[in-house]
């Protein structure tokens, strides 16, 4: 349950590469699985598919665009 934001800042620290997002719409998404020593763009794309979102490489920068994710209430959990 690591914040996006940290994942992202994890990546740029380990591959030298700047990553953009949009903070405020990402604020709510979460990475729950695994990353082991894949490639950066297969760490990409796992993490694209687990929160819905895409990338795309503009001027040697990974750009990630997302609607945002759902934040789901523990009380909410058995409807």
């Amino acid at each position: 349950n690591t914040p996006i934001a940290n994942v992202f800042e994890k990546l740029e620290e380990a591959y030298g590469v700047e990553i953009l997002f949009d903070k405020e719409t990402m604020k709510n998404c979460f990475l729950t699985v695994p990353l082991g020593s894949e490639p950066l763009f297969e760490k990409l794309k796992v993490i694209c598919r687990t929160i819905g979102a895409s990338y795309e490489i503009i001027e040697a920068k990974v750009v990630i665009t997302s609607a945002g994710c759902k934040t789901v209430k523990p009380e909410n959990l058995n409807e």
